[in-house]
């Protein structure tokens, strides 16, 4: 007898289809060093470089804003720890990868599909049976 899928369930296989996809276009993009990590929630993407600090992270907010009617596109670049922009430098590694990332074609492809696909079929999932 198979199992029946909760809701929550669909939701975290969801999430982790898109991050899994996510991090391989990440992967995918030219020139990037160092290993990247992905955590996605709705309406929030995190990218983070796997470091020693561990602190060095890009945050993209995503969705519609019911107020102003429009969707949201925002990235906020965050790093904590020391700062030493010296040649080589994580740092300066991170700001500059971070760059690459938010500048690729394939992030800005990201914003129809997770504005779109992802938050389209998460709300279909939080609403159903209510």
């Amino acid at each position: 007898m198979a199992r029946k899928t909760t809701k929550d369930e669909q939701i975290e296989v969801l999430i982790e289809n898109y991050e899994v996809e996510i991090l391989k276009g990440i992967k995918g993009i030219q020139g990037l060093r160092g290993k990247w990590s992905v955590r996605l929630t709705p309406r929030r993407l995190v990218i983070g470089l796997v470091d020693k600090m561990g602190n060095n992270c890009i945050e993209i907010y995503f969705g519609r804003d019911l107020f102003e009617k429009e969707d949201i596109w925002e990235a906020q670049i965050g790093s904590r720890g020391p700062f030493d922009l010296a040649p080589g430098s994580e740092r300066l590694v991170f700001y500059q990868d971070a760059g690459l990332i938010l500048g690729s074609d394939f992030i800005q492809g990201l914003k129809e599909r997770l504005n779109g696909d992802f938050m389209s079929t998460y709300n279909e999932l939080i609403y159903q049976n209510r």
